[in-house]
């Protein structure tokens, strides 16, 4: 047991890898916006509470007044390095004195003063600096000099009598001392930005919850596999030798045409056994591959010798005549169902063997129109004449149309390409269609990847599938 969830952990590990890897190629766009606006955010946070201030300070040695006098003074001053680091000590206190800065203020003139004084020793000597920050060059400088013109008077009281002796005067500092590294800080905000970006990439990875692998589909959806279906990528030929996904184009590759073949066998099996005729062919999302998929399967089992029928049933964006590859012309299911026109009249018998109802006619009310008497009698009347019906519809997850066709059918075929839609939203399109009891023989992932789905052959990667993007302008729910 712990050994296999060992090895859950790992396949886990190198999912959420992958993810990553899938969510940085999408959103890579995102991280030079992220560096731009912290980087810029950090600019303005530093500069707009950036207030340029100016050191000045005075360098001095500290004399203090002796025991014994010389013949030509009345006082004799000596070096005192211990005295020198007592006053250092004793330096913060007397300068915060109030004694101290009332004397300075008088002397300056001010109210309060605009600065602040500190002072530091040098080890070992009697050498001390003291300095004066303020917002005003001039003013730091007029601070030292009158600190240090009242400190002894001050200070006496405490160590007794001292003299400074000026080694490094007080000037009017050029330059602020506090000015920002601005490359520095643009530095940083843009690490943030990429730290911020690769938080949002681990977060979109370790929230996903898709199908990847086909035993995602019978652990997450408790559906059977009919099959995997193995992504193409067409690779940059000429193209007059076609970019069609079909099992008759060579460039399709035989992997392609060996998993349809597998899945039109285990369909035959599975509706021969139990006297299926109709079969509905939907997906969650646009874009999943139903529609080629249809078409590829309708081809596969034509070639076993049946009789097949194939119906465009989407109304809202019609594709398969595109797919087909023919200009069968714009009637197709909507103008049989309206009485424009005869079953005669628009069935198409496909070179391959396929009857197809199709053409590039949309209808002002598909769900209406699927779910009108009219539409079943038209399915029973034509399971007289093939053995099987194959209905390709909008996707059930945006629209109610699948579940119109799906109550006039023998059973459901679920197409789920990998990686794609949401767990959730495909179990609540699998709910929407299969309502109503009708059985859902199994599910295809579509699309599949040997780097996700760790299948020991390589795909070369896939197409795009369908052309949904006209389905905007039926609503916000093709968006969605």
């Amino acid at each position: 047991m712990n050994n296999k969830e060992n090895k859950d952990d790992v396949i886990d590990l190198g999912v959420l890898i992958c993810d990553m890897w899938k969510g940085f190629k999408k959103y890579w766009w995102l991280l030079p916006i992220l560096c731009c606006l912290t980087a810029g955010g950090a600019f303005y946070y530093k500069s707009s509470r950036y207030f340029p201030m100016y050191k000045s300070q005075a360098s001095f040695t500290v004399s203090t007044n002796g025991s014994y006098q010389e013949s030509n003074t009345a006082y004799s001053f000596y070096y005192s390095q211990s005295t020198a680091a007592q006053m250092t000590k004793l330096f913060p206190y007397i300068l915060n004195s109030d004694a101290l800065q009332e004397l300075i203020k008088e002397d300056l003139g001010l109210e309060y003063l605009p600065g602040s004084l500190s002072a530091a020793g040098v080890s070992n000597s009697n050498l001390i600096t003291l300095s004066a920050v303020s917002s005003d060059p001039d003013m730091a400088r007029q601070l030292v000099e009158s600190a240090m013109k009242f400190f002894p008077e001050v200070s006496r009281y405490v160590i007794g009598e001292t003299k400074f002796n000026v080694i490094q005067p007080a000037v009017t500092p050029d330059e602020p001392t506090s000015k920002p590294n601005y490359r520095r800080i643009i530095a940083k905000g843009s690490l943030i930005g990429v730290a911020i970006f690769c938080i949002l990439i681990f977060l979109y990875a370790f929230f996903r919850n898709t199908i990847r692998k086909e035993e995602d589909m019978r652990e997450k959806l408790n559906l059977s596999s009919m099959g995997v279906i193995p992504k193409v990528k067409f690779k940059a030929h000429s193209r007059k030798s076609g970019n069609v996904l079909d099992i008759h184009n060579p460039r399709t590759g035989e992997f392609f045409r060996q998993s349809m073949e597998r899945l039109a066998f285990k369909i035959d099996k599975q509706m021969s056994a139990k006297g299926w005729r109709t079969l509905v062919i939907s997906s969650t999302l646009p874009e999943e591959g139903k529609s080629s998929l249809s078409w590829n399967l309708a081809e596969m089992l034509a070639e076993s010798g049946k009789q097949i029928l194939l119906v465009d049933a989407d109304l809202r964006n019609p594709s398969l005549w595109y797919l087909s590859g023919q200009e069968i012309g714009q009637d197709g299911l909507e103008s049989i169902l309206s009485g424009e026109r005869r079953f005669e009249e628009v069935l198409w018998n496909h070179p391959s063997d396929v009857y197809l109802v199709a053409g590039d006619q949309g209808s002002e009310d598909p769900y209406g129109r699927l779910s009108s008497p009219e539409f079943r009698r038209f399915l029973e009347k034509q399971t007289e004449y093939f053995d099987y019906i194959l209905i390709d519809t909008p996707p059930c997850g945006a629209f109610s149309d699948a579940s119109a066709v799906a109550q006039c059918s023998d059973a459901i075929l679920y197409v789920i390409r990998q990686d794609t839609a949401k767990v959730g939203r495909i179990l609540n399109g699998i709910q929407n269609i299969a309502g109503n009891g009708i059985p859902v023989m199994g599910s295809v992932l579509n699309a599949a990847d040997v780097s996700v789905s760790g299948y020991g052959y390589r795909y070369s990667g896939y197409n795009k599938y369908g052309k949904y993007g006209k389905y905007g302008k039926y609503g916000e729910s093709a968006r969605k």
